[in-house]
């Protein structure tokens, strides 16, 4: 990641953030690799936890050289949330309960 961008080592470092989040408060389970031999971040989701023998349920590979790697990556970075907010959301609905 040679001379890259800061607005994408942001971008990356929030991605890890959330997906810390989504792995420790919610079911689903996010994988994220970095290949710096080929400035690649594949970020792998398991919605509703690893299972073993069975396909991640949405993928991303982002070679970060892209001219969208910056879109693909905002891209990642909502659909995580969304995955965080709907729990933390459900949390909400029970505790008013």
């Amino acid at each position: 990641m040679k001379n890259k961008d800061m607005g994408i080592i942001l971008l990356i470092d929030q991605i890890m953030r959330i997906a810390l989040l989504v792995n420790g408060a919610t079911n689903h389970n996010v994988f994220i690799q970095y290949s710096g031999h080929i400035d690649q971040l594949s970020v792998q989701v398991h919605e509703n936890g690893w299972v073993e023998n069975k396909r991640y349920s949405k993928g991303f590979d982002i070679d970060l050289n892209s001219i969208n790697a910056n879109e693909l990556l905002i891209e990642v970075k909502t659909y995580l949330t969304d995955l965080y907010m709907v729990e933390v959301e459900n949390i909400l609905m029970e505790g008013a309960k």
